[in-house]
């Protein structure tokens, strides 16, 4: 049977690398190829989330993704299914921040929101199956299924060009392990993606937070930043919060795209005069209206992203002196050097040179 006639597709979930393998996949399958990046990208952050549960708390399932039409619709179920210990309480596990794993608790909560329709069935010591059903709006039955293969991207398949250079450094504040600051830096076709984190507080649960983000980021890189980032809002909904900047790049028309919520910060030391503008609000709480901003590179260009751990004033100057150091270890000598002992710092650096 031609593989575009298939509506039912079986992936087994071990581990993190069969996880990865089967958000990946779900994402090609013929029947989501109609679906938007973003809804495409929903569809990956909810076999995510749901394959996660099942190495956490059960080391062994299975994710099944199904077509699902509905109202002249496509769309997807995602069906979640292990022979664990299963769940106590249900509604406790619904509610947003509970968790017994000692992470932020976001998963079912987060997928029930995502998704158009939701289902939970739980037995102790029998295991768990969850539905999770994802309608594609703009797409109409007839136009379904199709042997040609859909779009897709690998957000780690790519190396950076020799045109630039990027450094990259967090640690946490004086006293922590954990830092809840974290620069993410991912390739998606010619473009390459910055983010600069900052999770409300500090220690292991900002940790938490920020790997969660980081891992919506490095999955869903090559969505535009505006898509981007109302996909991490609605994935924190009921968490502490973060502030997020988030830069594109585009390799071939020489540009970048920027946008940023809260207290991060980003400014071009080195060339023409640019400031980032954030938005006052805190994803997973408050999304204000996006403003995202354009700009063109050029060669000397350095362009400084710092979380609020930086003093905004003297840390540019500090780039502005060692200007002639790589990338990497001045991001590093920067943090190092000026980070505040009070708070988490992270920065990135991004030097145009051709």
């Amino acid at each position: 049977m031609p593989i575009g006639t298939i509506r039912t597709f079986s992936f087994t979930v071990r581990d993190y690398t069969d996880l990865r393998i089967a958000v990946s996949n779900v994402q090609k399958l013929p029947f989501v190829a109609c679906a938007t990046d973003l809804e495409r990208s929903m569809v990956g952050t909810m076999v995510s989330e749901l394959g996660s549960n099942i190495i956490k708390y059960a080391t062994y399932g299975t994710i099944i993704a199904s077509l699902h039409e509905e109202g002249g619709h496509q769309g997807v179920e995602i069906l979640a299914k292990d022979d664990g210990p299963g769940i106590k309480n249900l509604d406790l596990a619904l509610c947003d921040n509970f968790s017994t794993g000692q992470t932020l608790g976001l998963g079912l909560p987060g997928v029930k929101r995502m998704a158009d329709r939701f289902s939970i069935r739980s037995t102790p010591t029998v295991g768990t199956v969850v539905s999770a059903i994802k309608i594609f709006k703009a797409t109409e039955a007839r136009s379904k299924i199709t042997p040609e293969e859909p779009r897709f991207f690998d957000a780690f398949s790519l190396p950076f060009t020799q045109r630039c250079e990027i450094g990259s450094y967090h640690r946490p504040m004086v006293g922590e392990i954990n830092s809840g600051d974290r620069v993410v830096i991912a390739n998606a076709d010619h473009q390459t993606l910055i983010a600069i984190i900052d999770v409300t507080g500090h220690g292991d649960r900002a940790h938490e937070s920020a790997k969660a983000i980081q891992t919506i980021v490095e999955t869903n890189s090559s969505l535009q930043p505006k898509a981007l980032m109302a996909l991490i809002h609605t994935s924190l909904k009921g968490s502490i919060g973060a502030a997020i900047g988030i830069m594109k790049i585009d390799r071939h028309s020489n540009s970048f795209n920027y946008l940023a919520v809260g207290n991060t910060g980003a400014s071009r030391v080195m060339g023409k005069k640019w400031r980032g503008i954030s938005k006052d609000g805190v994803l997973g709480l408050r999304l204000p209206t996006l403003l995202e901003q354009q700009e063109f590179l050029e060669p000397g260009d350095v362009i400084f992203l710092w979380t609020d751990g930086l003093p905004e004033t003297t840390a540019p100057q500090f780039l502005q002196r060692h200007i002639d150091e790589a990338a990497q270890p001045l991001a590093h000598r920067l943090i190092t050097t000026l980070g505040r002992d009070h708070d988490d710092a992270g920065c990135a650096i991004l030097k145009w040179l051709a």
